[in-house]
């Protein structure tokens, strides 16, 4: 509703729609990638020894997940341009080639299934920005580049928890110190680099207050 507000004003909507676009991966790309470094402790605790197996699952699926808000803020845009027609065609592009690389990994197992859904999502992540580059100029690499920062931070606190987790006894503390670990790692590294998008995410929510 917000972006259909200013939908024949291209110099505000690309504003808008790339500041969408950092909060959301500000949130959700440290989330996924967090949840990928504890998900072994995590599945023990919540489920206990016998669903081990599916820590491997969980940890390679969030990496194909955490793109998701950028898949559907790029596709939210066709429909604010009123491109519902590129919408049905890039969906029925993504369709294919998803079920085509499901068809490749399928006779491999469990874990090629969750890899190649991480190429399915890049792949389309491809496409969608293909044409949001068309129709406003904020194409794949210019969005890559807000991105970038964001995922940097996210991917260093993974490793950051990762080895928390590796070095610490007992699943029920290695997730307790792994997530304080993990939040407090974030919160220093975007304060010391004065990262833009925690600004933006503190304003927004002091906005809606």
């Amino acid at each position: 509703p917000v972006l259909c507000t200013i939908q024949n004003d291209d110099t505000r909507l690309r504003s808008v729609y790339r500041r969408f676009l950092r909060l959301s991966a500000f949130i959700v790309f440290p989330l996924m990638i967090g949840l990928a470094a504890v998900a072994h402790p995590m599945i023990i605790v919540l489920l206990k020894e016998q669903w081990a197996f599916a820590a491997t699952l969980l940890s390679i699926i969030c990496f194909s997940m955490m793109w998701y808000p950028v898949h559907a803020i790029n596709l939210n845009l066709l429909q604010v341009k009123g491109r519902s027609d590129l919408f049905l065609k890039l969906e029925i592009w993504k369709k294919c080639i998803g079920v085509a690389i499901l068809c490749i990994t399928v006779p491999m197992g469990l874990i090629a299934m969750c890899v190649g859904s991480i190429f399915t999502s890049l792949i389309s992540l491809g496409i969608n920005t293909y044409y949001t580059g068309k129709l406003i100029q904020v194409g794949f690499l210019k969005q890559m580049g807000d991105l970038m920062p964001t995922l940097f931070y996210s991917l260093s606190m993974g490793a950051v928890v990762y080895a928390t987790v590796n070095i610490i006894p007992g699943e029920r503390l290695q997730l307790i110190a792994g997530i304080a670990a993990g939040i407090a790692y974030f919160a220093i590294i975007t304060r010391l680099t004065k990262s833009q998008d925690l600004r933006e995410l503190l304003a927004f929510i002091k906005e809606r207050k």
